[in-house]
């Protein structure tokens, strides 16, 4: 499972990187996953079936505990910087009004599984749909409301048809993750738990922004041109390998690769991380050879950098989303 409280085999990962970053195949990914259940049949038993298990669960999910998610398309992603604002005038729009609950149901159909572990097709038979009322369903329509008041991302998000949201329990681990499949299917799990309001909201919201950069490709996030505007605000800044610095997973080979995080972290942000207002994931940076306090506690670099104020922390950023993204500001900024 691509979660950050499993070890990991480092020859595994790199091999998952590098298939990652030549394309990310769903179907060769799928065909492993069914090897590996093949192989549980023919009674090779798990010592047979994990390791392929554990590489294709990596390779498509490509998700940790707090890290954020990975859109399988987020290698595809160009740093070249993009022609300006390819989908607004530039300007900034006033924000609409929120979608009713019926009008959120004709975009998104909501689903609850009973089994944790994210499966590509998700299987009819352990999940189930639900309707406006329930915690399940009121959760994601909290979030994903508020980024609906932006047209702009409305068409961006659901123009190629409705999406499908299937929402699971935490892992054995507690750990809590999702992850844009294809371009029309979502997963998330361990969101029912108590992780805060802020943290669902944007962990949310990021894995749309991954959904954006699978229907959208020629939407280009200029990340080397933004890291260096906003230094402070990203590691390695001004590099193709930059990351923002609330995002965890910056060398650990776990994740979509620096632009399609960053362009989904920073995405999510822009509706949430106001003035005034600090964000992380939780997982609190320690430097070796010093030892973690918590659970929570992640090494250097790979650990979630607090970020203050972020849309006048991280300008450049800020306004090319606000620009590409939404053609609205959440925070009545000029």
């Amino acid at each position: 499972m691509a979660d950050e409280n499993e070890k990991k085999d480092s020859s595994t990962v790199g091999k998952i990187n590098n298939a990652v970053g030549k394309g990310r195949d769903l179907q060769r990914a799928y065909g492993a996953y069914k090897k590996a259940r093949l192989a549980v049949a023919a009674g090779e038993g798990l010592a047979g079936a994990v390791p392929v298990a554990i590489a294709v669960i990596v390779l498509v999910v490509i998700v940790v505990l707090f890290g954020g998610a990975a859109g399988v398309n987020g290698g595809d992603l160009s740093n070249s910087s993009p022609s300006p604002y390819p989908y607004s005038s530039g300007g900034i729009s006033n924000l609409g009004l929120p979608p009713t609950r019926e009008e959120f149901s004709q975009l998104f159909n909501i689903y609850t599984c009973k089994t944790a572990l994210p499966e590509y097709p998700p299987p009819t038979s352990s999940c189930q749909t639900v309707l406006a009322g329930t915690p399940e369903y009121e959760m994601v329509y909290d979030a994903l409301s508020i980024a609906l008041k932006s047209q702009q991302y409305k068409t961006l998000l659901t123009g190629g048809g409705k999406l499908n949201v299937y929402i699971r329990p935490s892992l054995a681990s507690g750990g809590t993750g999702g992850a844009a499949w294809d371009t029309k299917t979502i997963q998330y799990w361990g969101y029912m738990q108590d992780r805060g309001k802020l943290f669902n909201n944007i962990s949310i919201v990021h894995e749309t922004i991954h959904m954006i950069q699978q229907r959208h490709p020629e939407l280009k996030f200029p990340l080397s041109q933004l890291s260096g505007n906003d230094k402070s605000c990203y590691y390695n800044s001004g590099t193709s390998n930059a990351y923002i610095n609330t995002y965890a997973n910056k060398t650990n080979g776990v994740g979509g690769g620096p632009v399609s995080e960053s362009m989904a972290e920073v995405g999510a942000m822009n509706v949430f991380a106001g003035p005034g207002i600090t964000y992380s994931k939780g997982l609190t940076c320690y430097y070796p050879p010093a030892t973690p306090n918590s659970q929570y506690d992640r090494p250097y670099p790979n650990c979630s950098i607090p970020i203050t104020s972020y849309p006048t922390t991280c300008p450049a950023t800020y306004d090319w989303v606000r620009k590409n993204i939404y053609g609205v500001d959440f925070f009545g900024l000029p």
